[in-house]
């Protein structure tokens, strides 16, 4: 009874701690973006949210290729690693370095590495599925570890502007129905006046942070060339994440160009959808090369007034196409 007691006291005191430090990280930092606000840009998809607050710790660091850092050195991404002291930080929110402004207090005041840590149940429902790590911005060098797998080295593609969408298959790295964790680290620049290092800054940050679980078997490439006068070629590379063979079957959907108001009225006929089943087809585990064709229902060929129809030109395909695997 009394063993129960004094576990009930230190519980009780970790929860009233945890509780004091997340008022002391909204008052600093906000709150992060909502997961239903993410949702008016990205629509709703079998996914987990990581909108909430993150362990974060700053360190003395170089930009580049310096690993060197104390966050690499002692394994700030190892999962048993203890960050009971670090500070809350809300992710996607931005992290900002401006030297001099010290009336901030949520303001670092200088260069270094940034390592932010979280902990997210992923329910073994979904084992099966490939898990895709969704990060709208994350920046600048950054590394991603999930339960201490180095499972990224994103690229910032702009320099001095960080406009790319992150999308990490971690589904190797996953423990399916229990606590995995996520550790990203990344290297912190100080802002200037100019307008980008200003507004695209440092950290996990954007609209949108979570896991999607998708299918995995998926298109990773498509190519598409006309066959005048009413058909075009696909050649597709199917993947199969699977480590089996899987029987699929394969739909293809094809539509019109969409032009403006001013653009349908010069077409001599509205083009319509195409859609034609492939049939079933083999997948081997790994790449899957398929080719085929589909004829196109009452196809609005190349005009001189028209250039924008179902085909442009004797040899570019400028509609649109999918191909769907069941």
């Amino acid at each position: 009874m009394r063993n129960a007691s004094i576990f009930f006291v230190f519980a009780l005191v970790a929860s009233l701690a945890h509780g004091q430090d997340l008022r002391k990280a909204q008052e600093l930092h906000g709150v992060p973006v909502k997961p239903e606000h993410a949702d008016l840009f990205f629509g709703e998809k079998a996914k987990i949210y990581l909108h909430d607050y993150w362990k974060f710790k700053f360190v003395d660091g170089k930009p580049g290729c310096d690993l060197s850092d104390e966050g690499m050195r002692k394994g700030f991404s190892k999962p048993g690693f203890n960050d009971s002291k670090w500070e809350l930080r809300p992710v996607p929110k931005k992290i900002f370095c401006w030297p001099g402004r010290t009336k901030e207090p949520n303001l670092l005041q200088k260069e270094g590495v940034g390592y932010l840590r979280y902990s997210i149940d992923i329910p073994h429902k979904y084992k099966g599925a490939r898990a895709i790590l969704h990060f709208e911005r994350i920046s600048w060098e950054p590394i991603i570890w999930v339960n201490g797998k180095e499972v990224a080295r994103p690229k910032n593609l702009i320099p001095g502007k960080c406009a790319d969408v992150h999308n990490v298959d971690i589904s190797d790295a996953v423990e399916w129905g229990k606590a995995n964790q996520i550790t990203a680290r990344f290297f912190i620049k100080k802002n200037t006046r100019g307008y980008y290092e200003c507004q695209n800054t440092n950290g996990i940050w954007g609209q949108s942070a979570w896991i999607e679980f998708v299918s995995p078997i998926y298109c990773s490439e498509m190519r598409i060339s006309p066959d005048l006068p009413d058909k075009i070629k696909i050649d597709a590379v199917f993947v199969n994440s699977l480590k089996t063979e899987e029987q699929i079957d394969i739909n293809a959907i094809v539509t019109p160009w969409k032009g403006s108001e001013a653009y349908k009225k010069r077409l001599k006929k509205n083009g319509v959808k195409t859609e034609f089943e492939i049939g079933q087809k083999i997948l081997k585990p790994g790449n899957n090369r398929l080719r085929f064709s589909v004829r196109i229902k009452e196809p609005v060929l190349w005009d001189f007034y028209i250039p924008l129809s179902f085909l442009t030109g004797k040899n570019k395909w400028d509609g649109s196409a999918s191909a769907c695997a069941k």
